[in-house]
This record gives structure tokens, C-alpha cells and sequence, in this order.
């Protein structure tokens, strides 16, 4: 019984030995960014850049892998009727590189397709934009540079407007040294 103690103890200084040396250190954390918008004419650019955030530029060099991509987002729809609701995202740039919709068919990355929003105000949940996304191995390639462009078009805009606000992109990142 002794030498089970002994041998146990002898592991496990030896694994907080590795741990505090930085040698076994992994982890994962999540970084959201915040954003918000008014479709103008049923059309938005949004550059999202979060390799500023002080997770990302600590655990930089470290990270392994984007573990799962989401959205929060409540829809203010002041139209009289419903709004077809689609999410895209690129690679990164400061400016917007699609000024349509079949433009963005064409080039960009659909991850929320043809969301109907009713009427008033529409909250999606992180859990619900789970099962919304789609290209998903597209958007955990392009998040894991930590940059990329996200555009939304809202289809079926009368006299009313439609707005996200607040919105919010979510990526939990695994990290190791």
C-alpha cells in the first residue's frame, strides 16, 4: 500500500511539474464579437476581426482548432410582413468585396440560409443558430485566422426596416502549447 502511494504521489509531482514548466497546457475558451445592423436596401458588410480580443492574441500561436461556431441574435423586423433572413461569410477584408445577393451565391460561403423572421422582434439563441448553420467546415476554416467578412441580406423589406441588434459571433477555440 506504501508503494502505491509513494508511486502515485511521484506521478502526479511529476505531471504538476509538466503542467507548470507549460508543457502539458491546453484549453479552450470562447471569444464573441459584438455587431449590429440595419439591412440598408436589404444588403450588409461586416468585417469581423477578433485576433485584437485578449484570448486570441494570448493563446495566438497556440491555437489548434475552431470547436463550434454560433450566433446570438435578436431581429427587429418593422415590416409589415415577414423577412427572409440569410447570413454569409468570406474571407477577411476591410471593405466590401459583393454588392448582391447572387454575387455572394456566386462567391461567398452561405451559413444561414433563408431564415423567415415574422413580423417584430425574433431572438436566436447560441443553441438555435446550432442548427441553422451550414458550410461549417468553410466557417471554422476561415474563424480559425480569426478574421472574416460576414454580410447579411434580408429579402422581402416593404416600407419597414430590418435591424440586428445586438448581434453576436461566438467561436469556442481549443488551444495547446
Amino acid at each position: 500500500m506504501r508503494t502505491i502511494r509513494t508511486k502515485l504521489s511521484l506521478v502526479g509531482l511529476v505531471a504538476l511539474g509538466l503542467v507548470t514548466a507549460g508543457c502539458l497546457v491546453s484549453g479552450t475558451f470562447v471569444i464573441s464579437h459584438d455587431f449590429t445592423f440595419t439591412a440598408a436596401e436589404g444588403f450588409y458588410f461586416y468585417p469581423i476581426d477578433v485576433t485584437a480580443e485578449p484570448d486570441w492574441a494570448k493563446h495566438r500561436d497556440d491555437i489548434n482548432d475552431i470547436d463550434a461556431v454560433g450566433f446570438e441574435m435578436t431581429m427587429n423586423n418593422e415590416n409589415p410582413g415577414p423577412v427572409t433572413f440569410s447570413a454569409y461569410i468570406a474571407p477577411y477584408d476591410t471593405l466590401p468585396q459583393y454588392e448582391t445577393k447572387d454575387e455572394l451565391d456566386s462567391n461567398a460561403y452561405i451559413v444561414i440560409a433563408d431564415l423567415e423572421v415574422p413580423s417584430g422582434t425574433s431572438t436566436m439563441t447560441y443553441a438555435q443558430s446550432l442548427g441553422h448553420i451550414q458550410n461549417l467546415a468553410k466557417f471554422k476554416e476561415l474563424a480559425i485566422t480569426g478574421k472574416f467578412s460576414y454580410y447579411g441580406v434580408a429579402e422581402g423589406i416593404t416600407p419597414g426596416s430590418f435591424t440586428v441588434d445586438p448581434g453576436k459571433v461566438i467561436l469556442t477555440v481549443s488551444a495547446s502549447d
